[in-house]
């Protein structure tokens, strides 16, 4: 599992790969022939270097739920 984000700059960091992906419920795919419009509206990519996530884990209870 990924945050969008990290699949976005991934998917434009390799645009001849094909992905399909889905966002709650809501299908997206982006090919070379087909290229996701919203690409378009990332930032660039010196700027996306700096933004770090952590991986997150489908785990239930989410470990931050007993706080």
């Amino acid at each position: 599992q990924l945050v969008e984000f990290q699949l976005l700059d991934y998917i434009e960091r390799s645009p001849d790969s094909t992905v399909i992906y889905e966002v709650d419920g809501q299908q997206f795919m982006h090919s070379p022939e087909q290229p996701l419009a919203v690409l378009a509206d990332l930032s660039p990519r010196w700027f996306r270097n700096f933004m770090v996530f952590t991986p997150i884990t489908p785990t239930s209870p989410h470990p931050c739920d007993d706080l």
